[in-house]
């Protein structure tokens, strides 16, 4: 009888010593991939950034908007998207009006016109500063967006927006941690 309960006592220890060594280990590699996940949002946020400084400072973008020519925004609009998107992975580019209307969406060109009601127009609406943060798409996929109040001559004619699948920044995540990270 002592050899069983000997025996149990040291089983049960042993567990009660594995769990919590497990739930250490969890906790910092919980601890750790959000630490990289957050930095990743943040630099690829700040990319996104300064892409669109080089979007907002083109002369022909600017003339075809304030113009209000579609067609020609888009024309001028496509090379700076073909070149951002394989080199910054650069998923949606957008215009819009200074009341939060889409005028284009360089990505599908043939959807315009509709209100936008989301967190970070909504906030850079507010802030007049970019901002940025990760919402969920028209076809269930996250983005990473990042808007800019748009200044032509110091005066605000809309906004910029650019976005980003985030599937990359989960892998970036793996292979740094070497955890998968599941967004759901």
């Amino acid at each position: 009888m002592i050899i069983v309960f000997a025996l149990a006592g040291a089983f049960g220890g042993t567990y009660w010593l594995q769990q919590r060594s497990i739930e250490t280990h969890s906790a910092q590699l919980k601890q750790h991939v959000w630490a990289a996940y957050a930095d990743n949002l943040k630099d690829a946020a700040s990319l996104l950034a300064s892409l669109s400084d080089f979007i907002e400072n083109n002369r022909l973008i600017q003339r075809s908007w304030l113009d209000k020519d579609r067609q020609a925004l888009l024309e001028a609009a496509w090379p700076a998207y073909k070149r951002i998107s394989k080199e910054g992975r650069v998923t949606h580019l957008y215009f819009h009006t200074t009341d939060r209307v889409n005028f284009l969406r360089v990505h599908t060109p043939d959807r315009y016109g509709d209100p936008i009601d989301r967190h970070t127009l909504n906030e850079a609406f507010t802030n007049q500063e970019w901002a940025w943060g990760v919402e969920l798409g028209v076809y269930g996929q996250f983005v990473l967006r990042v808007v800019k109040p748009w200044f032509i001559d110091g005066e605000l004619v809309g906004y910029i927006e650019l976005g980003s699948d985030i599937e990359y920044l989960t892998r970036q995540v793996k292979k740094m941690t070497g955890a998968d990270l599941v967004v759901v």
